[in-house]
């Protein structure tokens, strides 16, 4: 089985917009600095038309169900995919590729696949009721999180009812906001949702995995507030003794709802490092491989002049993250959203290279790919153009089917006999 490790399947209701319009009003002057619309990251079209573009194809998306969703991805990746720009790949001129999926198999650098493997993170957009000059607005909806969830769920059996022969396979990740709910809640939603011994005992159990987000006021340690501690101490308790694997977002900007440096405090690899002090075999995945798009430069805020970023590019999130999967038996990183520009699959190459052979070996082994879709057709043209910067990156054959089989089936802890 092929892997995409990381993706996201969401409709228009699911994103709490408010939080994120007000977390924007609210710190305007530190969001305008803080890299959200730098050119490398979402503003990366090369002009105002492409971009518009693909806006408009994002929210087509968002127009459909999830099952719809899921249904357009396999056609996506049936279709020929023709490269619209000549010389995208080095010494490869404007060509039309074979489809991935054809013959009854998805084929990836010649080689077929059975099924390709999609890892949907369900998102916890839930916020606490929060008074606005005098209005509450209705953001405590526990609910909305139970309707994705649901939506989901329902999304995967339409797809295998339309399509009882296609190659999807799914392995859904349970977003959580702690910071929102109280343990009883987040013991029932486990309880209900997680496959927790390693097959499902009732019918609502399909997640394989849970999704964290700390730009959504996560705090993976909050050792300052024991209520909250004990929350997190529950999730990755239950995620250590079932073997389940975490993704944790881990690149500094996202779909915010808390100022910029909070987030990149509660987003930073360093803020791993005491749960893992804690819960060291924690099967834990830095989506994103913690890459930085924010410009090093000073910010401004209500109650300092100016203070320096928290993390300088002599030592990157990326960086630390590769002293942990040393460090550490079960961290992972996914290339999510990151691989849609062929220069970051070039750093990695030439970051490695400075390891011991050792090491470089326990690193091949914990990097995965993902695709972030469908966030990354802000870069991208389609879901193929994002598989296909893949498949020309410079890594080897042997690194490709380590990062999209081997290692995401290690980290999943399942096996797979087709």
């Amino acid at each position: 089985m092929f892997f995409d490790a990381h993706m996201h399947a969401m409709s228009i209701t699911h994103p709490n917009y408010v939080a994120f319009i007000r977390e924007i009003e609210s710190n305007f002057a530190e969001e305008a600095v803080s890299g959200m619309f730098s050119s490398n990251y979402i503003a990366s079209a090369s002009n105002a038309s492409q971009l518009l573009s693909r806006m408009q194809m994002i929210l087509s998306l968002m127009d459909r169900s999830i099952g719809e969703i899921f249904l357009l991805i396999e056609d996506d990746l049936s279709a020929p995919f023709k490269l619209k720009n000549k010389g995208l790949f080095s010494n490869n001129p404007q060509v039309e590729q074979k489809p991935f999926i054809h013959d009854g198999a998805f084929h990836f650098n010649q080689k077929p696949y059975d099924n390709l493997g999609l890892c949907p993170m369900i998102m916890d957009f839930t916020r606490e009721k929060q008074q606005i000059s005098g209005v509450y607005t209705y953001e405590h909806e526990p609910g909305r999180l139970i309707k994705y969830i649901d939506d989901t769920k329902e999304g995967i059996e339409y797809y295998h009812k339309v399509r009882p022969e296609g190659l999807l396979r799914f392995f859904p990740f349970l977003g959580i906001n702690p910071a929102a709910h109280d343990l009883h809640f987040i013991e029932d939603l486990f309880s209900r949702y997680l496959i927790t011994d390693g097959q499902q005992i009732n019918e609502t159990q399909f997640c394989h995995g849970v999704k964290l987000y700390p730009p959504l006021d996560f705090n993976p340690w909050p050792v300052e507030n024991p209520k909250e501690l004990e929350k997190v101490r529950f999730i990755y308790e239950t995620c250590m003794k079932a073997e389940l694997p975490i993704t944790t977002h881990c690149d500094d900007q996202g779909f915010r709802s808390i100022p910029a440096k909070t987030a990149w405090d509660y987003s930073s690899p360093k803020r791993w490092e005491e749960v893992l002090k804690h819960y060291p075999s924690l099967n834990l995945d830095f989506a994103h491989f913690g890459w930085q798009y924010r410009p090093s430069a000073s910010l401004r805020n209500k109650t300092a002049a100016s203070v320096r970023l928290t993390s300088s590019f002599t030592d990157t999130w990326y960086s630390q993250i590769l002293k942990m999967m040393i460090k550490y038996e079960n961290v992972y990183a996914d290339v999510s959203f990151s691989g849609a520009s062929e220069s970051f699959y070039r750093h990695v190459v030439d970051s490695l290279k400075s390891f011991t052979v050792g090491d470089r070996k326990q690193i091949n082994e914990r990097i995965m790919f993902g695709s972030d879709y469908f966030l990354h057709l802000s870069k991208v043209d389609s879901y193929s153009h994002y598989f296909s910067l893949f498949e020309h990156s410079p890594f080897s054959a042997e690194q490709i089917e380590a990062f999209a089989s081997e290692n995401v089936l290690s980290w999943l802890s399942q096996d797979y006999d087709g």
